[in-house]
């Protein structure tokens, strides 16, 4: 009983969090978080069915003690304003530091 209590609650604030983030559209946040496509499922991160888009968020990281610049790809979820990373986006991101990493040393 107290379980089902604190996830209604839960729904209680998610939703009311999404309905406050649902004034600010993602074209509104900049140009450091593009759009790439917009997916009608269930989100991991709310656990609640909506649009769930795929974006790329311009990064500035550290490796191997050297700063680089990289396109990470994430999803996000508008209803709780947080990124998710699939395996897929793990390897594609870690990649793309990799690679900026490279093309750093070897200029």
């Amino acid at each position: 009983m107290l379980v089902e209590g604190l996830f209604s609650l839960c729904r209680f604030i998610l939703s009311q969090k999404a309905f406050v983030r649902q004034t600010f559209p993602i074209e509104c946040r900049g140009d450091w978080m593009r759009r790439i496509e917009s997916e009608f499922r269930r989100c991991l991160l709310c656990m609640q069915e909506h649009d769930v888009e795929t974006v790329e968020v311009d990064e500035d990281e550290t490796f191997k003690g050297e700063p680089v610049s990289v396109t990470a790809t994430y999803e996000y979820c508008p209803a709780t304003d947080e990124f998710l990373e699939s395996e897929e986006m793990i390897r594609k991101n870690s990649r793309a530091m990799k690679d900026a990493y490279r093309q750093k040393m070897d200029c």
